[in-house]
């Protein structure tokens, strides 16, 4: 059985019912293109997604009634909810993992700017910092520091993340001491 629709009254540009499995349901499509009189492709006007045609699934035969004594009745599955995707999940749990460490790198800086209430020093990349100093970052705001990673690098807690920036640039290493 052909699963192509052939008529003498469809044209392409028309819209007809298909099975869409990207909606996995039946609904309105536009034909794309005809062979031989027979729709071969369409394009779903709901996900706007272009497949082969296929023609809408007929009704099943209702199947006969349970006994009475039969376990709680299941969900039909039109009114079931489609599973959640692998792909879905993984970026939930990622979102949520993200909206989490947002939240503590907040609650750290706020409890950093209670603790210190100087006056922030400009931050520049030719300049030396210590830990516990307060930075004011043209582009990512008031931040603390937190350590000396390198001698040329500071982690410091700004407002939504930790970042380690660099510092003394431009200056000449100091000599290194004689062996």
């Amino acid at each position: 059985m052909s699963s192509a629709k052939k008529t003498d009254t469809v044209n392409v540009g028309e819209d007809i019912d298909a099975q869409c499995m990207k909606c996995r349901r039946v609904t309105n499509h536009r034909v794309v293109s005809l062979l031989d009189g027979v729709v071969k492709r369409v394009l779903c006007l709901t996900c706007q997604s272009q497949h082969n045609y296929r023609p809408p699934v007929a009704a099943k035969p209702a199947k006969p009634a349970k006994p009475a004594s039969a376990k709680a009745e299941k969900t039909p599955k039109e009114a079931r909810l489609p599973k959640e995707t692998k792909e879905e999940r993984v970026r939930k749990e990622a979102l949520k993992a993200a909206q989490d460490e947002l939240e503590q790198n907040g609650k750290q800086w706020r409890s950093l700017r209670e603790k210190n209430k100087s006056a922030p020093v400009k931050y520049t990349l030719d300049g030396t910092y210590s830990a516990d100093q307060v930075l004011a970052h043209p582009r990512f705001g008031t931040g603390f520091v937190i350590r000396l990673v390198m001698p040329n690098k500071i982690e410091v807690q700004f407002e939504d993340s930790l970042r380690v920036l660099v510092m003394n640039i431009g200056r000449p290493e100091p000599p290194a001491p004689p062996l």
